[in-house]
């Protein structure tokens, strides 16, 4: 674990592993949220900025902007997977 108070006791440390994990994951639904408004974000701009013709444009430009944030997105996510299983783990953190 980390290098904690020795006063705190094991049972705080959990908590604290808990309430850490829980945080991550409510950072990582965040992130995936303004991912999908900055892809919906720059769609839009894009067909403004193009000429709104209908709205066959923008999907096609959604799904773009969609493409090129993926691999950002899903490399953060995986990445915020693994932190939440360390901190979840039962194994004690070291330093």
């Amino acid at each position: 674990m980390l290098n904690l108070d020795p006063e705190i006791s094991t049972k705080d440390e959990e908590c604290l592993q808990d309430f850490l994990a829980l945080t991550l994951g409510h950072v990582k639904s965040l992130h995936a949220a303004i991912s999908g408004v900055m892809a919906d974000m720059a769609a839009l701009r894009k067909t403004i900025l193009e000429g709104p013709e209908d709205i066959a444009h923008y999907q096609v430009n959604l799904r773009i902007a969609m493409d090129t944030a993926k691999p950002l997105v899903d490399e953060a996510m995986r990445s915020y997977d693994e932190m939440i299983q360390v901190l979840s783990s039962p194994e004690r953190w070291q330093n």
